[in-house]
């Protein structure tokens, strides 16, 4: 009897225990789930939600290392890429005017850039050594593109201004070495000496004419133009003095010879009181002194000319 009371005390006993282990793994159940209910609910709200915030955002790859960055940097938001051999290749940000994006290549040397400027944008490619540079600039009223030599000198400029384009190669000594442009009428070529001096040019007038110019760098020496009626003329100068002139019109062809006074001395072309050519021989004031000719009748005729231009002798083909 004592036996059975013993085993029924200690059987009491074990249950009591399993009552009171269930308990507890029941508390800690309940934490567990509760736990669990308020991380899952945690994360729905945050996939949920319409803004995360945060200070730095960093990417990494599977050896832990950051490939791409998101932070702020004098209160302005900032994104950095890096490439696998972990270069920084990469950089989208702000200034003060706008965006901003640079770009390196694996040695670590900028070689693209793009960022807002006061007066529109710029953009920048350079040559991997650093030797030579592309850029294009968009301003108000103004757009250009410029390029530099290996000694980041430059060498080639672009533009458009004020509904006006504009192309130039530059000298070495940064000097315009030729331009080529349109204006009011049509274009226009202009070639420059080492000194900057312009020494020929060809353009188009607003008439629609052309004009072609060579000069020594200081002042013009040739001159070619074309003319509304058709024609066309020829001037060859001296310290911007006219010293010989050939003109072309509906009528034939002119030749112009000038004295020191800038006056005709020689005069070749179409007679205008007979069919055919003359030449006029005058003196330094103007002054008609012999005529070389054909007559009304188509005669060939020579004269000479006394004071004020008097006829004096002739030598007509038909006294012959």
């Amino acid at each position: 009897m004592q036996d059975l009371e013993a085993r029924l005390t200690a059987l009491e006993s074990h249950v009591e225990s399993l009552e009171r282990g269930a308990r507890r793994w029941r508390r800690a159940s309940i934490v567990l789930c509760a736990g669990l209910v308020a991380t899952f609910v945690l994360a729905a709200t945050a996939l949920n939600s319409e803004t995360i915030k945060a200070r730095r955002l960093e990417i990494v790859d599977d050896a832990g290392k950051v490939v791409m960055l998101a932070d702020t940097t004098e209160g302005a938001g900032r994104l950095s890429l890096w490439s696998s051999s972990g270069a920084n290749v990469a950089r989208l940000g702000a200034n003060e005017h706008g965006g901003d994006f640079i770009m390196w290549n694996a040695q670590g040397r900028v070689v693209g850039s793009l960022y807002a400027t006061a007066e529109g944008a710029r953009i920048e490619a350079n040559a991997a050594d650093g030797k030579g540079t592309a850029a294009l600039d968009a301003a108000t009223g103004l757009t250009q593109i410029a390029l530099t030599d290996a000694d980041n000198k430059p060498i080639v400029r672009a533009a458009v201004e004020q509904m006006s384009g504009l192309f130039q190669v530059l000298g070495s000594n940064g000097q315009p070495a030729a331009t080529v442009g349109s204006r009011a009428g049509g274009g226009f070529v202009v070639v420059h000496n080492d000194a900057g001096s312009e020494v020929g040019s060809i353009l188009v007038r607003e008439d629609g004419t052309g004009k072609l110019l060579l000069a020594d760098g200081k002042q013009p020496n040739v001159l070619l133009e074309t003319g509304a009626d058709g024609g066309g003329a020829l001037q060859l100068l001296h310290t911007t003095r006219v010293i010989a002139g050939l003109g072309g019109t509906a009528s034939g062809g002119l030749l112009n010879l000038m004295g020191p006074e800038g006056r005709p001395v020689v005069i070749l072309g179409k007679a205008s009181n007979a069919p055919g050519g003359a030449l006029a021989i005058r003196d330094n004031a103007g002054v008609r002194v012999a005529r070389i000719g054909i007559d009304a009748d188509g005669f060939g005729e020579m004269a000479v000319y006394g004071e004020g231009a008097t006829r004096k002798k002739v030598l007509n083909a038909r006294d012959e």
